[in-house]
């Protein structure tokens, strides 16, 4: 009974093949390539074999061995697997190599083409139908799929199946035999081309995003410089003697600091981009620079109605690192926190010692918080998550993943755990050997 066209799973290449028939060739060294064939039993593969050595010239061959070693050493040449499927008994079968690729035994394979059916991917199963059905009926001229493989450990393999259809006068389809291509290594190469190309447009938008924003970022302080500086020399409420000008210069002075400040951002994460970041290091006084950083963030925290806490215990080393580094890494963190909160809420800085992880500093909120999926976009370059509570936050989304960047130049890490609505807790560690305990 012949098989059933909608389920039918085999396919393979060349004309060849149906020709020649069912000549198998088992792998054997250069030095055999131009002996006899012969054939130990009726069923057994063909095999080149050369008793004395001796190299035979093709004309002491007959016709059908001619043809039979000119087939063999083509298919050892391309080191394909072949296969010949009987569609009226539904009865398949492999050459060794074909059996070697698809790691499944050939006696196996023998008994319906439903066994090797069960083993195809099922994401790659249905364009498999589609294409071998269409061949069977007549639709396509060869049969061609590229599909994967589950062998029964589980060991997952590209293969590419090829093949034609042998036809009766009733073009009904009797026979199909072809050809068997391991091409796992070719797929592995495109996926990761596929991998790079993705991840080399995501990070050319996502810079064409931090250009657009970064434009904004500019001129908002380069408008202020210039404009107070256009009423003081224009001496709009008079002459320079009036009152309001020192809070015309005293804005152009912040103005400029925070335009300053944006411009360093980009150019530290452009050092660090290209490997010519290096640090200037010195034993830093940690309960100093988180006062600093207070002092420098208390006119923001109080506008904002957030209570910043410091959390030192009584004995706290020094740290071996770049002074102006690890403050900058506070300032962006606790900057972020205060920003985030909610009036009323609380910022803690919290710095403690960790036996063999090192030195601890933690920073936490009770502000808006983010959802953990978010976390990695945040620690990207120019990335940054918007949040409706912070519309109007200025920010380049350099922040942390500069801070990040700085903590693992000094061999720490920078870790954060946050959930909407409930804040943020952002930890830097830093490893034990950068610990100088007087």
């Amino acid at each position: 009974m012949g098989a059933d066209w909608s389920t039918v799973a085999f396919g393979g290449l060349g004309l060849g093949l149906v020709a020649f028939g069912l000549c198998w060739l088992r792998p054997r060294p250069p030095a055999a390539l131009f002996a006899r064939i012969r054939r130990k039993g009726k069923d057994s593969d063909p095999v080149l074999e050369s008793p004395d050595s001796r190299y035979i010239e093709p004309e002491e061959l007959s016709s059908l061995e001619r043809r039979e070693q000119r087939f063999a050493l083509a298919m050892m040449g391309v080191n394909d697997g072949l296969w010949d499927w009987n569609l009226d008994r539904d009865e398949v079968y492999v050459s060794p190599r074909a059996e070697e690729i698809i790691n499944i035994p050939a006696s196996e394979l023998a008994k319906t083409s439903w066994v090797l059916i069960s083993y195809i991917h099922p994401q790659d199963l249905p364009e498999f139908r589609r294409r071998i059905v269409a061949h069977i009926k007549g639709e396509s001229a060869w049969f061609e799929c590229e599909y994967r493989l589950e062998d029964p450990n589980g060991r997952a393999r590209w293969v590419l199946q090829r093949g034609l259809a042998l036809r009766d006068g009733n073009n009904r389809a009797r026979r199909m035999a072809g050809s068997l291509t391991d091409i796992t290594v070719r797929k592995e190469a495109e996926l990761r081309l596929l991998e790079a190309k993705a991840l080399a447009e995501a990070a050319a938008q996502t810079k064409s995003d931090f250009l657009a924003h970064m434009s904004h970022e500019l001129r908002t302080p380069l408008n202020a410089i210039i404009g107070f500086a256009d009423m003081i020399r224009s001496e709009v409420q008079g002459p320079l003697d009036h009152p309001y000008y020192p809070e015309y210069v005293d804005n152009i002075h912040r103005s400029g600091l925070h335009l300053l400040a944006l411009i360093n951002d980009v150019l530290d994460t452009a050092k660090i981009e290209a490997g010519r970041f290096e640090l200037d290091e010195e034993v830093v006084d940690l309960i100093e620079v988180v006062r600093e950083v207070t002092d420098l963030l208390m006119p923001r925290s109080k506008r904002q109605g957030v209570l910043v806490k410091e959390i030192f215990p009584t004995y706290l080393p020094g740290l071996r690192g770049d002074a102006r580094r690890v403050k900058q890494v506070l300032l962006n963190l606790v900057t972020n926190a205060v920003k985030f909160s909610k009036p009323g809420g609380e910022v803690r800085i919290r710095i403690f010692l960790d036996g063999p992880k090192g030195l601890i500093i933690r920073v936490s909120d009770q502000g808006v918080g983010m959802n953990p999926a978010d976390i990695p976009k945040v620690l990207e370059a120019f990335g940054q998550v918007h949040h409706e509570t912070a519309k109007d936050s200025e920010g380049t989304g350099l922040g942390l993943p500069l801070s990040k960047a700085l903590v693992e130049l000094h061999g720490g890490k920078l870790s954060i755990k946050s959930a909407p609505g409930r804040g943020t807790i952002v930890t830097v560690t830093l490893p034990p050997d950068r610990v100088i305990i007087a």
